[in-house]
């Protein structure tokens, strides 16, 4: 509160103040000048959308306009990847891109944008589009710095001064832009509950507005499917689809692996909908759960008497075997909160008996060992599912195919399939990819999202950006573990080049061990007043 006194918190405030108004009330402005020099923003015609989708034409011309509900307009951005999203109050835009236009037929089109209008109609953008906008800060220096930084990888040459000033700008670059990602990815996850509550209303008015649910369901899956062959070319969801994520229809990394494989949604709508941890697993999804979303739409089909496209009713499921261990360090976090307590307790007794408890007088800091207590009950539960999380791959794991594991409607993190699959590592190069968050895996039956750990952990592709650049488009045998969550991936144990003949081992294990007695560790130093 003492900042908020006198003159430097009034020019704080005044500072706050003013880009609040700046982001809020002129963020349809400060969109276009974005959009337009990233992407190429352009304007739509309706003649030209009659174009590729007269059913969008006739949409927009049906429903009322006044200067309370202004009339949108159609901008277009250059990119193959599909999205379409909107922003604005009073100078309201819908966005689409050029992929989407090609790919999507006319009903198709229509109806996504019925779920546009209807966000812009009920408002439900007036918060979020806003925010999106100021993600795009950290993002942009993100994606600066790492094409920088890409000018100064290794191998270096010769002479020790240029490969120390080469070094350093390079270290300098990688640090900066991966601390952007990551303050990107945080501050984008505040907005998780937000951008799932507003899927929430407009799935079912941009359905009405459509006349259709099953229409806006063939349109997710067109969606998926376009999504899908942006990754296998591009090697990565693309810059506009992850900074643009949460405004946009779908999770771009979920419909890139539904995308192009058959899947038995009437599973993954029972895990989405009825699993007993999925509201915890919800923490962690950028958009509201796709089964919960297609259980919503079919039951408005039904009530509105039209033929249901998918089968995806609630079912009930048998209990839940290992729930408590897959929150043990949950559980341990507050088995260290509540002997805190305890121990405080006692502290505070002893204290007052006298002389005789003076020893004891430690104990009744209560919030340092709240802390330390804690950390080691997280760090003692991240211990006791690490058996669990990385089960014997065995001699040769047998391939399997996404649908096949997405099958099991009670699966957890924890319940590691050892797979083994064949395919073309697709990844983005560089230090766009610094923390390995770009890497798939495109087979025979689908694309597959990689997790890969080594000595260095999850920054291994700054310390040895060369080896993505050998092994980037070529055919790889993975081995590892498959793990079931709001987006599925594969933490990878083993790969095999055959056109290099190299093996790569990864420490995934190693790490999860790493990282669980840090954890004591802090709680230790915490308890023993070393920090």
């Amino acid at each position: 509160m003492a900042l908020l006194r006198g003159w430097e918190g009034a020019i704080a405030a005044a500072l706050v103040i003013f880009l609040g108004v700046l982001l809020f009330g002129f963020s349809s402005a400060l969109w276009s000048v974005v959009l337009s020099y990233g992407y190429g923003l352009r304007p739509v015609s309706l003649n030209e959308l009659r174009e590729y989708s007269p059913d969008a034409v006739a949409l927009m011309d049906t429903l009322p306009w006044s200067w309370w509900q202004p009339r949108p307009q159609l901008r277009c951005i250059i990119t193959t990847a599909p999205l379409i999203f909107s922003y604005g109050r009073w100078q309201r835009r819908v966005v689409v891109s050029e992929g989407l236009l090609r790919t999507a037929t006319s009903e198709e089109l229509a109806a996504l944008l019925a779920v546009e209008l209807a966000q812009l109609r009920q408002g439900l953008n007036t918060l979020m589009a806003p925010l999106v906008l100021a993600l795009q800060c950290p993002y942009a220096v993100y994606d600066r710095l790492s094409r920088w930084g890409d000018r100064w990888a290794p191998p270096y040459g010769q002479g020790w001064g240029r490969r120390w000033g080469a070094i350093t700008l390079y270290a300098c670059c990688a640090l900066l832009s991966q601390g952007s990602y990551l303050v990107f990815r945080g501050l984008e996850m505040l907005l998780f509950w937000t951008n799932q509550l507003r899927q929430y209303y407009s799935d079912r008015q941009g359905a009405a507005m459509a006349g259709n649910p099953n229409t806006l369901v063939l349109a997710w899956l067109r969606l998926m499917h376009a999504t899908a062959q942006t990754v296998s070319t591009q090697g990565s969801i693309g810059g506009a689809l992850e900074s643009l994520r949460l405004l946009l229809p779908l999770n771009p990394t979920q419909a890139a692996l539904w995308g192009d494989q058959p899947l038995d949604w009437g599973a993954i709508a029972r895990w989405d909908g009825d699993h007993p941890l999925r509201h915890w697993f919800r923490c962690t999804s950028s958009h509201r759960p796709l089964g919960l979303r297609l259980r919503a739409l079919m039951s408005y089909s039904r009530r509105w008497q039209l033929p249901c496209l998918l089968l995806v009713s609630p079912q009930p499921l048998p209990p839940l075997q290992r729930g408590w261990l897959q929150l043990t360090p949950l559980w341990g976090a507050i088995a260290g909160g509540l002997l805190a307590l305890l121990l405080s307790g006692i502290g505070h007794f002893a204290v007052r008996v006298g002389r005789v408890g003076a020893a004891l007088w430690w104990l009744t800091d209560w919030q340092t060992l709240g802390l330390g207590l804690s950390s080691i009950g997280v760090g003692l539960g991240l211990f006791l599912r690490i058996n669990a999380y990385y089960p014997p791959l065995g001699d040769r794991p047998e391939p399997a195919t996404l649908g096949q594991l997405l099958h099991r409607s009670l699966a957890l993190p924890l319940d590691s399939t050892p797979v083994r699959l064949e395919g073309r590592l697709c990844a983005v190069t560089g230090l766009r990819n610094g923390l390995g968050q770009h890497l798939w895996l495109q087979t025979a039956n689908g694309l597959w999202l990689l997790r890969c750990y080594k000595s260095w952990g999850a920054a291994w592709p700054i310390v040895q950006p060369q080896l993505l650049k050998q092994l980037q488009n070529r055919s790889v045998v993975v081995e590892g573990w498959f793990r079931r969550g709001t987006i599925p991936t594969v933490e990878v144990a083993t790969w095999q080049c055959p056109d290099l003949k190299q093996t790569q081992q990864w420490g995934a294990p190693y790490w999860a061990v790493g990282v669980a007695t840090l954890w004591v560790l802090y709680g230790l130093i915490t308890i023993l007043g070393w920090l």
